[in-house]
């Protein structure tokens, strides 16, 4: 259904992607260390036929808790693990040989994408954010 594939986009983006991006444009700006992520590895049809990689959905990856995990989820989870468990010990997500997660800074809109092979995304949905960020900004007016 094309329309609530478009309700979901809308609400997606603000909501979530629109407004995590605000909080990390903010904190950046007050002068924290900001590492984004797109997670994009859909959730198995055993586990959630309609959601694909939705909200929430990596924390399987992170726990290693996938009841439908393959060979490549099972190696991309344990990349995921890897790289929380840098950040939760170093405050940086980055060690050994995976992809540079590279931090967000005031004038690069840069994440990782976590997939079954990891790419680097600039200016994620920057034009749909900022249509967004135009509300936020009324909301909540910049100190």
């Amino acid at each position: 259904n094309p329309f609530a594939a478009a309700y979901a986009r809308v609400m997606g983006d603000s909501r979530l992607v629109c407004s995590t991006t605000d909080a990390a444009i903010r904190a950046v700006a007050a002068g924290s260390t900001v590492y984004m992520y797109n997670f994009d590895i859909p959730v198995p049809a055993t586990v959630s036929p309609v959601l694909g990689a939705s909200h929430g959905a990596e924390l399987t990856s992170v726990f290693g808790t996938s009841p439908a995990f393959t060979e490549e989820a099972k190696a991309a989870s344990e990349m995921i693990q890897r790289y929380w468990t840098n950040f939760a010990k170093t405050g940086n997500p980055n060690g050994g040989d995976d992809l540079e997660w590279p931090a967000r800074t005031a004038s690069s809109d840069v994440r990782i994408n976590l997939a079954f092979e990891s790419t680097i995304v600039d200016d994620f949905r920057a034009a749909e954010c900022e249509f967004w960020r135009a509300g936020y900004a009324r909301q909540f007016p910049a100190p």
